[in-house]
């Protein structure tokens, strides 16, 4: 292999890593100037240890703007200058264009965690692991309002237990309430799932709910008998089963939501100081203290700490909830929003460098990786990340190459 190809795909990666210096760099611009478009390729296909490519959809690490972007980055950095190579012109253009494509394979390899990254491409981040977080856990405790607790996790699947006047089943992963006797008053229930925990159940009236990561719902043993309220805090996803006409309430503390029978996704967190509705299908009432909206499929509707509520038409609201489908899915989401359903998802605290917090990304990271690989997918968007006392630190690299980044 020619050593120019060697040496292209060294400079590369030092380049990524955003450890290239002012030398090197106008030595990798000589070199791209004086390689065609088959030399770089065969260059990235080093750096990557010829990993070949799935054909499936999965959405590539960078938008094609952002790859153009970083081979505009090195070529206008010192410009390279048009001329013939090997029969063909090779433009300045030509070759960022190239280099798009091969940095779309980059980006492909890096976002699918099934294919194994060289270790010399990760062992920066490797380095700083103290030791890895796995994701969130199926886990849950149930608490009844005299105290006695149980963890959701020990009712196996098939299985069955009694807790107070309700018997729980597991339906296939699914845990259902199915009530043991009809008192007039019920007795509360209170569901938790702790930072590194979710769950999804069945209540008593057969509404479905998923709860995502440090959030908590309260209801009834006997809901659905006469009053169908719950209490929510953090983020839940509603499948509301219709019942005689009468209506489901959920509440918080910063308001009230109304429905008959809809699907849609609160999250009330009390750090965010506001609840966001988002309707799937169906139709509800969002109330405050002093508003009142009707949510129509599609839209989102967001009480504030002043009590208003806000609404707003959303293309893709499947978006919100991919976090019940396993997908952490960020649209134009700030690091500080990012990095605290990180912080929920793998139970560890946040530290964002100064700056860092306002910068917004796109993209999509699959929930069920480990949190290394997370740190991983944050060095090559120019995120240098370290795990230091379950405290995860975030600093903006030297060479980041966007303010809005993708994962």
């Amino acid at each position: 292999m020619d050593n120019n190809i060697h040496r292209i795909s060294y400079f590369l990666q030092k380049y990524l890593d955003g450890d290239i210096s002012t030398a090197e760099l106008s030595l990798l611009h000589t070199l791209l100037e004086e390689s065609d478009e088959d030399d770089i390729k065969a260059a990235f296909d080093l750096l990557w240890n010829n990993t070949p490519l799935s054909q499936d959809n999965t959405d590539p690490l960078f938008s094609d703007e952002e790859a153009d972007a970083v081979l505009r980055d090195i070529i206008t950095q010192v410009p390279i200058t048009p001329r013939k190579t090997k029969g063909k012109v090779m433009t300045a253009y030509a070759l960022a264009a190239c280099a798009v494509g091969i940095l779309l394979t980059f980006g492909w390899i890096h976002f699918n965690r099934e294919v194994s990254l060289p270790e010399e491409a990760v062992s920066i981040t490797s380095q700083k692991m103290e030791q890895d977080v796995n994701p969130a856990q199926e886990e849950a405790i149930l608490t009844l309002e005299g105290g006695e607790t149980l963890s959701l996790h020990d009712i196996k699947a098939g299985d069955s237990i009694r807790m107070g006047d309700v018997k729980l089943v597991n339906n296939n992963g699914l845990l259902s309430y199915e009530p043991a006797q009809v008192e007039d008053l019920g007795t509360q229930h209170f569901v938790q799932t702790p930072k590194g925990g979710q769950i999804s159940m069945k209540l008593p009236d057969g509404t479905k709910v998923w709860l995502n990561a440090d959030s908590r719902i309260t209801f009834l043993s006997n809901l659905g008998v006469k009053d169908r309220e719950v209490t929510v805090m953090g983020e839940v996803y509603f499948e509301v089963a219709k019942l005689d006409g009468k209506r489901f309430t959920v509440k918080s503390t910063s308001g009230e939501i109304e429905v008959l029978g809809t699907k849609f996704n609160v999250r009330a967190y009390p750090e965010d100081k506001l609840m966001q509705t988002a309707l799937v299908e169906g139709s509800l009432a969002m109330k405050t203290s002093s508003d009142r909206v009707v949510l129509k499929p599609n839209e989102v509707g967001v009480a504030s700490a002043s009590q208003r509520i806000s609404v707003s038409q959303h293309g893709h609201i499947a978006d919100i909830i991919a976090w019940k489908n396993g997908l952490f899915l960020f649209e134009n989401a700030t690091l500080a929003d990012v990095g605290r359903q990180l912080g929920r998802w793998y139970n560890i605290q946040v530290q964002l460098a100064e700056g860092l917090a306002v910068q917004r990304i796109t993209g999509k990271i699959t929930r069920d990786v480990k949190l290394s690989e997370v740190m991983k997918m944050l060095h090559y968007l120019g995120i240098e990340s370290k795990l230091k006392d379950n405290k995860l630190i975030m600093i903006q690299k030297e060479h980041a190459y966007e303010k809005t980044i993708k994962m």
